[in-house]
Order: structure tokens, then C-alpha cells, then sequence
């Protein structure tokens, strides 16, 4: 009984991420839920350089909660920590969310929205420049296909729907 008690006490490694200011982005969330957790900065640097990585800790019973708020997946696709407290699959990921098996993200009707209005704008603006600056055409085309034609599929690769999370005010 002792013994399950201790591991729902223990911290366990809930994400990792590649940059010091997403692991903050996102225990933000715990903390606005309530969730105890602790960020272990890997910064060997003093804080000069901005690639640092991150590892968010929470404890064991306060795991499939956090996952859940965060929508990580299960770590199965995470590498794992060892260290001297109970090590646990981790997610790396940008903002740490979770793409099923390597498909694209279902964009929002906003960002559905806002994406066929950007591309729609893009090709139009390359339209528009054709005689002052005839290499912007191709390059403004390409970009604006590249934004509305997902926008029109329902589902874009992380980039893009992190573009247009942004863009929309929702977090990436």
C-alpha cells in the first residue's frame, strides 16, 4: 500500500521540449489548473544561450490529468529520461502537442477562415506586383497556395496550423 502511495507521489517526467519558453508556455496551463509541476532547465550556459531544452515534472497521480490538458500523447513515441527519481516516457515536441500517427491537424472554422484569406490574398498581391518586381509573382503564389489550400482541405501540416493558431490568437 506504501509502495503505491510513493509512486503516486513521485515525480515523473511529463514532457520535454527543445526550448526553454514552450516548457514555460505550457506549465502555464498546469498552473492555471491547479497541477503542481516543476521545470528542470537544461542551461549550461548561465542563460546567454536561447536554445536551452526543458523537462516539466509532475507527480505520478497528477500524470493522465496534465497529458490530457497539454492533449500529449501517451509517450509511446517519446524518448525516455533516466535519472535518480522514476524516469517515464517523454514527448518531445515544438508546442507538445500530439499528431496521431504522423497526420496533419484539423484546423478550427477561424483558422479555416483566416487561411483562405490569407492565401486568397497572397495570390492576388503577386498578381498585383507583376510589372514592378516579376520575381515576387511566383514566390507570393506559392506561399499563398500553401496556406489556402490546406485551409480548404480542413487539415494543414504543424507548421501551417501553428501559423494560423498564432495568427488567430489561439496557442500554437
Amino acid at each position: 500500500m506504501s509502495e503505491r502511495i510513493d509512486m503516486k507521489l513521485a515525480e515523473v517526467a511529463l514532457a520535454q521540449y527543445g526550448y526553454r519558453h514552450e516548457a514555460e508556455f505550457a506549465s502555464g496551463f498546469l498552473e492555471d489548473a491547479g497541477i503542481p509541476y516543476r521545470l528542470q532547465v537544461e542551461d549550461a550556459t548561465l542563460g546567454v544561450a536561447a536554445a536551452t531544452s526543458a523537462t516539466i515534472w509532475v507527480r505520478g497521480m497528477d500524470v493522465q490529468r496534465a497529458r490530457d490538458l497539454l492533449e500529449l500523447d501517451d509517450g509511446s513515441t517519446g524518448k525516455r529520461l533516466t535519472t535518480d527519481r522514476q524516469a517515464a516516457p517523454v514527448t518531445r515536441g515544438g508546442s507538445g502537442r500530439a499528431v496521431a500517427q504522423g497526420r496533419w491537424p484539423s484546423l478550427t472554422g477561424l483558422e479555416r477562415l483566416l487561411g483562405a484569406f490569407l492565401g486568397a490574398s497572397l495570390v492576388a498581391g503577386g498578381q498585383l506586383v507583376t510589372s514592378t518586381v516579376p520575381l515576387l509573382v511566383p514566390a507570393l503564389t506559392i506561399s499563398g497556395l500553401l496556406v489556402a489550400l490546406p485551409a480548404l482541405l480542413g487539415r494543414a501540416p504543424r507548421t501551417v496550423k501553428h501559423l494560423l493558431a498564432a495568427l488567430t490568437g489561439g496557442a500554437p
